[in-house]
């Protein structure tokens, strides 16, 4: 790697232009590092390395999806991370529950998608079952409400994407 890639100055770049060997999917790699949310998602290819979801590949792309992070997938879905909306779902719920089911997804890749579903299905029907709560529990509640409304997020339960899923049904 030379100082003219384009994310020559991004955090562990080193590691990452090593496991991307394709010249388009590094190219985008230097377009994402300078956009918009360059930083954010960078910051979401970095978990995955740490996470055990990036490995070496020679998958080419031209936009920011879910390849970035988990190059072993067969498809990645309608997720572009340089849509805001997008980008937060990934990684509040999506992200996690790959990291969560690495094991399990690495065993059966065509099956990805459906056992993050169901993870992320099994996560929302533990947190309505929840005890009462406790002060602690309580301040964190409200902690998260804030921040959830003042970034604009929405529970996976509210997101459009499980409403589709729903649908298909």
């Amino acid at each position: 790697m030379t100082v003219r890639c384009g994310f020559a100055q991004a955090p562990r770049a080193e590691e990452i232009y090593e496991l991307f060997q394709n010249k388009e999917a590094r190219a985008t790699l230097g377009h994402i590092w300078h956009g918009k949310y360059g930083q954010d998602i960078w910051n979401l290819i970095v978990t995955a390395l740490d996470a055990g979801l990036l490995v070496e590949n020679d998958r080419a792309f031209s936009t920011a999806s879910l390849w970035l992070l988990f190059p072993s997938l067969p498809r990645t879905g309608k997720y572009n991370l340089e849509n805001p909306e997008h980008l937060v779902f990934i990684r509040d719920d999506v992200l996690p529950a790959m990291i969560a089911c690495r094991d399990k997804i690495l065993t059966n890749l065509e099956q990805a998608q459906e056992i993050i579903k169901e993870y992320l299905l099994k996560i929302t029907e533990t947190t309505a079952d929840t005890p009462e709560p406790t002060e602690s529990t309580t301040e964190y509640r409200e902690h998260r409400e804030h921040r959830d409304y003042s970034r604009g997020h929405r529970g996976y339960r509210e997101h459009r994407y499980y409403r589709d899923d729903l649908r298909e049904k």
